[in-house]
């Protein structure tokens, strides 16, 4: 990239100095930026996340409602026995 396209950019507002822009592209050519790791990141929570609102939770509240039908049928039982 030649120094024109560099002043070029720099006119338009991308960078505020040329080493930013320097610094900008060799992280970009060595991996990712943190930005897109934090994205990565807050993808992977939203999929954990989901996943536990979906099949977790679910679980949880049926178990704790068969819980309470067989206290419920133990007391109805202990009521009623001749």
């Amino acid at each position: 990239m030649s120094i024109e396209n560099v002043v070029t950019i720099m006119l338009f507002g991308a960078y505020n100095s040329i080493e930013q822009f320097l610094r900008y592209n060799d992280v970009k050519k060595r991996g990712l930026r943190r930005r897109t790791k934090k994205k990565i990141g807050l993808v992977a929570l939203s999929i954990g996340v989901g996943f536990l609102m979906t099949v977790i939770i679910p679980i949880w509240g049926w178990i704790i409602a068969a819980g309470a039908g067989l206290i419920y049928c133990g007391w109805y039982l202990i009521e009623h026995h001749k």
